[in-house]
């Protein structure tokens, strides 16, 4: 039947396909096969299967297995060349990896910044540039529109070079996004094209420190101002914190000071900008009018860890012009500012002096009366469809009370004051909160809810000592169920990916063993209630008496893509589900539990959501991507 169909249509059905359907799709028969490979591969990944081996792509592999398909290259509009990005930063390019030093005849051991160093570091990007450049050779000229390094290495020879390939071949890139490590003695080269790419309608750029890289950016944003769209930019924490109006933007002293005497609209340096996210940047405390202007015309925008956040945010409010925001996230640590002088009223009045803000993601840490937010989300309650509220406090990290550090914060004011009962348009909630606390305050009115998506939020960092996703496997998969699947066999599926040691442990050991060892085994008890009351409470979410229009259930950590892995559990509605009248137990053991286990990586998960419910879990992350917890 689909045979039948014209080539165009077939094209535009595969558009709402996802992309495993798309290759299934395109093994039934040889027209199909012609009419789908370009969709197939209009998006091309690479990616190093190690953090110890970025410089090994399998680039090579690829052409050598898929000697046949190398020519499916050309239809490719989007390359990505990527690697995970967990624990370890100080390993992401030669200079700070002695293993990649094997083979050199000086001392693998020697000194950062030495000459055996940098023929180590030169050596491990030639590596890369070979494997990428084989990739680049199958490319069509002048058809790329994305070009994506996540690697987190320097870029190799070549590449972003004035004379390297995207600058002679790939000029109408209008995607450039780049994850670099500025900590390397070596970063800061091979960028020298970035400031003639002119066809950029976003910039995404993590990792930067160097004078010479913020030179090259402020003289990529100057090239492409008019029609830049999306603006991301990500200093390292050791970046000296760069003014982002005079390093980035370049905006003058003397400038501000003839457009302050201006009659009329002031002018923007970024007339088309919309979308702009700002990490670890220096924000004025009284900004001049051109400075205001660059934000004048967004819809999102996102400030993570950004100096004077709170003020700048208060001199945006008193624009004459309000913003027309449509997404807002704020993740801002009150530590290091006195705090006889921060406060959130800046924060405040800001969202307050605008309507019709659809996403609103907070993080906030160390801040008092932070129940004011209530009064921003009543503010907002017609249109808001996606909440994030993460709160952390200062709290001990010893017995002795002599050290203390920012944790996770249960803020009591959201359910004391039922704000989150009047969101009716109200479809993801993310709060980091007890499960008990937020069921309290969702069941009254669980029937009338909308909510797809709900996720109990922590941070992996402060959960590093354990393995959430096996405790819950642990609970879920009893010995009643071995042999017996879920009839979309989640619970084998990830029990098959889950190889740590502890999967089968037996939990009830512990309570038996809390009488002889109670100084040890308490704290691993709490941990086990808490696992027991997020399944029971999953189990009610997705239960006939819970969400009638839940999708998705999250627990943990989901930012930075896997780095916290273990730290975090997903669970989807169970589509064959029998529900029974007074689920109970007893019931369960016969029927299963009213959910599925879910992946993350799974393209389906999302498709009863219309939006993207992956950047969702992963707002407001802490640190960056380059950040290990070890740094910080």
């Amino acid at each position: 039947m689909l045979e039948d169909l014209p080539t165009e249509l077939l094209e535009d059905i595969a558009e709402w396909l996802p992309p495993l359907a798309i290759r299934s799709l395109s093994h039934v028969s040889s027209k199909l096969y012609r009419a789908l490979v370009p969709r197939i591969y209009r998006v091309v990944k690479f990616r190093a299967a190690s953090e110890w081996a970025l410089n090994v792509l399998n680039i090579d592999k690829f052409f050598i297995q898929h000697s046949k398909s190398t020519g499916h290259l050309l239809h490719t509009r989007h390359l990505k060349i990527d690697a995970p990005i967990h624990l370890t930063r100080f390993n992401r390019c030669a200079a700070f990896n002695i293993f990649r030093a094997v083979g050199l005849a000086a001392d693998p051991f020697s000194s950062i910044g030495t000459p055996d160093n940098a023929k180590a570091h030169q050596q491990f990007l030639g590596d890369i540039g070979d494997q990428v450049g084989l990739a680049f050779g199958h490319l069509s000229p002048g058809l790329l529109r994305s070009f994506t390094w996540r690697l987190g290495t320097c870029l190799p020879a070549g590449v972003l070079d004035k004379e390297g390939y995207l600058i002679r071949y790939q000029a109408n890139l209008v995607h450039l996004s780049l994850v670099t490590d500025g900590s390397c003695s070596h970063a800061a080269g091979h960028l020298g094209g970035l400031c003639r790419l002119s066809s950029l309608e976003a910039i995404e750029w993590e990792g930067i420190q160097h004078s010479s890289e913020i030179e090259l950016l402020q003289k990529c944003i100057r090239r492409n101002q008019r029609r830049l769209k999306t603006l991301s930019i990500g200093f390292s924490a050791s970046a000296g914190r760069p003014d982002f109006s005079h390093r980035v933007l370049g905006q003058q002293g003397s400038t501000l000071a003839t457009t302050t005497a201006m009659v009329g609209p002031i002018p923007t340096i970024l007339p088309s900008l919309t979308d702009l996210v700002l990490s670890k940047a220096y924000l004025q405390r009284s900004p001049q009018p051109t400075a205001l202007s660059t934000f004048a015309g967004l819809r999102s925008l996102k400030l993570r860890d950004c100096v004077n956040s709170c003020e700048f945010l208060g001199a945006l409010s008193r624009l004459q012009n309000k913003l027309q925001l449509r997404l807002f996230e704020l993740c801002f640590d009150n530590l290091p500012v006195d705090p006889n002088k921060a406060n959130l009223e800046p924060v405040i009045a800001f969202l307050l002096s605008f309507q019709g803000l659809q996403h609103l993601y907070l993080k906030l840490s160390n801040f008092s009366h932070t129940h004011q937010i209530g009064d921003v989300i009543r503010h907002h309650s017609r249109t808001l469809e996606t909440l994030v509220f993460h709160e952390k406090q200062l709290a001990p990290i010893d017995n002795e009370r002599l050290w203390w550090d920012t944790r996770d914060f249960c803020s009591s004011w959201l359910f004391d004051g039922a704000e989150l009962r009047h969101l009716d348009r109200l479809s993801a909630l993310a709060l980091c909160a007890n499960t008990s606390f937020v069921r309290e305050s969702l069941e009254p009115g669980s029937q009338a809810s909308h909510l797809q998506v709900l996720h109990i939020r922590l941070t992996g960092v402060d959960h590093l000592h354990r393995d959430i996703q096996s405790e819950i496997i642990s609970q879920i998969w009893t010995e009643d169920d071995a042999g017996r699947e879920c009839p979309c066999g989640c619970w084998s599926e990830l029990t098959r990916r889950t190889s740590h040691p502890d999967c089968d442990f037996d939990f009830a050991t512990l309570w038996e063993e809390q009488s002889v060892e109670p100084s040890g085994s308490e704290a691993f008890c709490s941990e086990s209630a808490e696992i027991k009351e997020v399944l029971n409470f999953a189990d009610w979410a997705f239960g006939p008496n819970g969400l009638p229009g839940l999708e998705i259930l999250a627990f943990g950590d989901f930012s930075y893509e896997e780095r916290y892995q273990k730290q975090r559990f997903l669970a989807r509605r169970k589509r064959s589900i029998r529900f029974l009248p007074n689920h109970c137990p007893e019931t369960r053991k016969h029927y299963g539990w009213n959910f599925c286990i879910g992946d993350i990586d799974d393209a389906s998960l999302w498709s009863n959501v219309g939006w993207n419910g992956s950047k969702f879990l992963s707002a407001c992350p802490d640190g960056g991507p380059m950040e290990s917890p070890d740094e910080w």
